[in-house]
This record gives C-alpha cells, structure tokens and sequence, in this order.
C-alpha cells in the first residue's frame, strides 16, 4: 500500500500486510497526522497533486479504520480533508478559502465519502474495545 512519503515507500517498499508500523516521536510532532496520510494514500483513490494543479487517480481504494482516542472525528475530518484536496486546514477550518480551494475541498469530500474509509472516536477505552472494533470493522467491511 502507498505511504504520504515516497522516502517511506522506497525505504519500506510502502506499507506491507501484516506488518506494524510504529512512529515516535514527541508531543506535537505530527505523528497522527502522518498516520492519517497514509491512511488516505491506501483509501482514497483521488489525490490533488499542487506541483500539476489537477486530481490525480491513484488506484488504491483499500478498506481503512482510523481509530482516534484524542482528536474528535471533526478534528480528524478536517486534516484528512486538507491532505487529499491540498488546502491549507487553516483555510478549511477559518472558511478563508482562495482561487479554487473551496472546490477542491467539495471534491475532496465527496472523493473521501466514497471511499472506504472509516473514522472512529474511542475516548475512554481498554484493550478488548480495541480489539473488538478492529474485528468488527474487519467483518463488516474488510476484503480480505
């Protein structure tokens, strides 16, 4: 599966079936939001690329769970939205849209609504609630 980074991807050969990735870093470092990144490369078919200024078609459309314990699902919307329309979150939250943002924000969401791709906010949990929405997810929309 593809990673945000193309260092990533041909250090790692990108994000390979059973195999856990693992990012450290300190608070703030943007590890969540890597990790969301990722998330959309394997989800969301459509990408906006700023060096061409068009959508690109990635091909990959894999069923993804984003499961976020701090940020609420608003949070995590808004930088999903900003990394695969390419504008700015700023812009996105601050409604301060320029030239064809406001668009590709539009685009974006329906790219990222019909995508399979899942976000789910477990505030309080332990281990089993962990594990049992991880099955449930993979029952009920996983491929393989």
């Amino acid at each position: 599966y593809p990673m945000q980074s193309k260092i990533m991807n041909n250090l790692l050969r990108g994000a390979r079936r059973k195999t856990f990735y693992l990012r450290s870093g300190g608070t703030g470092s943007g590890k969540s939001r890597l990790s969301f990144a990722d998330t959309c490369c394997a989800s969301v078919p459509w990408m906006y690329n700023l060096q061409k200024k068009e959508w690109e078609h990635t091909g990959f459309s894999y069923p993804a769970l984003i499961i976020t314990t701090e940020l609420s699902i608003e949070e995590v919307q808004s930088i999903i939205l900003a990394f695969v329309s390419g504008v700015t979150e700023d812009h996105i939250i601050d409604n301060a849209y320029v030239d064809d943002e406001y668009d590709r924000v539009r685009q974006a969401a329906m790219y990222i609504e019909s995508s399979p791709l899942f976000i789910e906010y477990l505030p309080n949990f332990d281990l089993d609630d962990v594990t049992n929405l991880i099955k449930k997810y993979y029952r009920e929309e996983g491929k393989n």
